[in-house]
């Protein structure tokens, strides 16, 4: 059942609303630590400190956003698929 807007009786599914964010979160972030690299990287004492932590996690930051970006595009092709047939 479809209103005047096209949109299902449910609504928009909020998880996927969010979800677009927060991938683009992930590979803005990630890309923007790894380009930071120079100023985040450098002697220190005692404990690891937060910017290196960062550093080595930016390349999994953006595999996930990049994973989360393309499961996203299946899902909706799967939705479009779904509402022509």
């Amino acid at each position: 059942m479809e209103n005047s807007t096209g949109v299902g009786r449910f609504g928009i599914n909020p998880f996927i609303v969010v979800l677009w964010p927060m991938a683009a979160v992930l590979i803005g972030g990630g890309l923007a630590a790894l380009l930071n690299a120079n100023l985040a990287l450098g002697p220190s004492s005692g404990e690891m400190p937060l910017a290196f932590m960062v550093f080595t996690l930016a390349p999994h930051a953006i595999l996930g956003g990049i994973i989360a970006v393309i499961g996203l595009l299946l899902w909706h092709a799967t939705q479009w698929q779904r509402r022509r047939g």
